[in-house]
């Protein structure tokens, strides 16, 4: 996958992007036979890439994917292969248990309301469908049994379980509430029973436990169950004080089976138990999860991922399905499983890949290669010197300084700062404050303010060495401002139509087109009139004065190696050019 990026009022394309370039370094030999070319490794954000499991089965476990040929859910078998789940094209993640719990079963409501529900058995390939009836909505499914709900005044005041049967929907209510129960928010559960909270008369919190099999509620005690609970195959795991956990096999509420030590705050969250512990996820100083499982006997803590997403789905077998590993370089999705010593263990399944910083623009002069890149929660400005001694080389990659968040690659932060480098180490941007700045060699953003109250209609229009113009207010109005970068000092302004013409710098001098093909040379530090002439009809300025310099080609390369990551190219286009064409290489300028 290719992008698009704009850089110097030229669009890179699928083949890249012509730069037009000053720096002797990157000048290379006329009698070059090659091109030369360098890959410019990515780096790779410190926070891991996010995985989306969405219920666990026998066989495997749906997770939603998004890769660069799409999104949608896939299966994933604990052997870690994978396919995409029929009719799952471009569907997202979902609340855990609208696709489906605690089987090989996949749920797939109608997205044109018509009101059924198909289920796909990822293991045998066998499908049912359950119809809704009239009235009711769609909540979640677990095993084959569906979960619906009426409501009344904008309550949900109903549930009802619902089973295909020889071709058949039929279907149970839930009984056993008092009346006027209202239920709040979507359930957990597993096959074979479902954990409800609803609103009595007295319109306090509380908790039940339905069985899928008859839709009997058993009302539960404060104590059994609570807002941090956990539902397996065979067990209920919840807070019981702000420091124990208690575990209850499914259907003996009376007493706990096992109790263990977990302090209750928002840094420590309860994933389930496995074998002969409960396994816990912790976060640490730095908001970085970890987790561990602890011992029903009352041994050390046994540490599972260093780095860990805190969200796990139970499978039917007892075990769970999570992402972690060491770090983003060592991660992805496993499987805690009880080991011969019931203790839990896990088993890698499927490698998550490092994800990439996103490059949301750069800019290439005077052989100073300068980018914005966004991840692990910020966007910075990173600059790699270039330099050509026998081989074109690209130098450490260098942190110039935060820039408030900006780009689209980590989600739709506006535009980042429009970059333009001097050709001589040292950059000018235009930020979204309307502010114009300077970023000298070596400092960090975001360097010396030259100009503000720049419009939308407003920005920069070339920089060159020592100068850089741009269009933005003046005392008479809009018009053309030319700055000395050395001093910071402004030389040269043009207000109205003759501030608005088409212009470029070259070195210390400002060239402008009027529309007739008229040309004129201005020296910006006196405004004395160098030269002027006309273009002959049917030509035209074709950019700059230096267009015909020697120019590098920027190519941006997004590859998916696994999911996605990336690299910048660099390479001198005019050898290949000319090569091609016979033609000599003209001399730069």
């Amino acid at each position: 996958m290719t992008r698009h990026i704009f850089v110097r009022g030229s669009l890179a394309t699928i083949t890249g992007l012509a730069l037009s370039m000053s720096a002797v370094p990157l000048v290379a030999p006329a009698h070059a036979e090659t091109a030369t070319e360098i890959i410019v490794p990515a780096t790779v954000r410190t926070t891991p890439r996010t995985a989306y499991p969405q219920s666990a089965g026998a066989s495997g476990f749906l997770e939603y994917r998004s890769t660069d040929e799409g999104h949608g859910l896939w299966w994933t078998g604990y052997d870690g292969s994978r396919k995409p789940v029929p009719g799952g094209d471009r569907l997202g993640p979902r609340t855990r248990g609208e696709y489906g719990t605690g089987s090989d079963v996949v749920a797939l409501p109608s997205q044109n309301g018509g009101g059924q529900v198909l289920l796909r058995d990822m293991g045998t390939g066998m499908t049912e469908t359950v119809a809704i009836p009239a009235g009711q909505s769609y909540l979640q499914t677990y095993g084959r049994t569906v979960l619906t709900g009426t409501s009344t005044g904008g309550e949900r005041t109903g549930l009802f379980l619902l089973r295909d049967e020889n071709g058949s929907t039929v279907q149970k209510p839930v009984t056993g509430f008092p009346d006027g129960t209202v239920f709040p928010s979507h359930p957990t559960g597993s096959a074979s029973g479902i954990l409800v909270n609803f609103y009595g008369p007295e319109r306090v919190l509380r908790y039940a436990w339905v069985d899928t099999e008859t839709g009997a509620a058993t009302l539960l005690s404060p104590q059994v169950a609570n807002t941090d609970v956990v539902v397996g195959p065979d067990y209920l795991v919840s807070r019981y004080t702000t420091s124990r956990v208690r575990v209850y096999a499914e259907g003996a509420y009376d007493a706990p089976t096992h109790e263990v030590l977990f302090p209750y705050n928002s840094a420590n969250k309860i994933l389930g138990v496995v074998g002969d512990a409960v396994v816990v996820a912790r976060r640490g100083g730095s908001s970085v999860w970890s987790v561990s499982a602890l011992p029903f006997d009352g041994s050390a803590e046994l540490p599972l991922a260093e780095r860990a997403d805190p969200e796990a789905v139970v499978t039917p077998d007892g075990g769970l399905v999570l992402a972690g590993g060491k770090s983003s370089l060592d991660y992805g999705i496993a499987k805690v499983e009880a080991g011969p010593d019931g203790l839990p263990r896990t088993h890698r399944i499927a490698d998550l890949p490092a994800v990439p910083m996103g490059i949301e623009s750069l800019d290439l002069s005077g052989g100073e290669l300068m980018t914005y890149e966004s991840g692990d929660g910020a966007t910075h400005l990173y600059s790699r010197s270039l330099t050509v001694n026998g081989t074109l080389t690209a130098g450490t990659r260098t942190d110039r300084g935060p820039t408030p968040r900006c780009g689209t690659m980590n989600g739709d932060y506006g535009s980042c700062p429009w970059l333009v480098g001097t050709g001589d180490g040292r950059a000018v941007s235009h930020n979204a404050a309307g502010e114009i700045h300077v970023l000298d060699r070596g400092r960090q953003t975001p360097g010396t303010r030259l100009a503000s109250g720049l419009r939308d209609t407003h920005g920069l229009v070339d920089v060159q060495g020592r100068y850089a113009a741009w269009w933005g207010p003046l005392s008479a109005g809009d018009g053309l401002t030319v700055a000395d970068l050395d001093t910071r000092k402004t030389v040269l302004t043009r207000a109205g139509a003759a501030g608005a013409a088409p212009t470029a710098l070259w070195g210390e001098t400002l060239w402008t087109w009027s529309a007739g093909g008229g040309v004129t040379a201005t020296e910006v530090r006196s405004g004395t009139t160098i030269t002027s002439f006309r273009l002959a009809a049917g030509c035209g300025a074709g950019g700059s004065p230096g267009g015909g310099a020697l120019g590098v080609l920027v190519r941006l390369v997004r590859q998916f190696p696994g999911e996605r990551a990336e690299s910048l190219r660099v390479r001198h286009p005019q050898e290949d050019a000319h090569r091609r064409s016979g033609r000599r290489r003209p001399a730069p300028g």
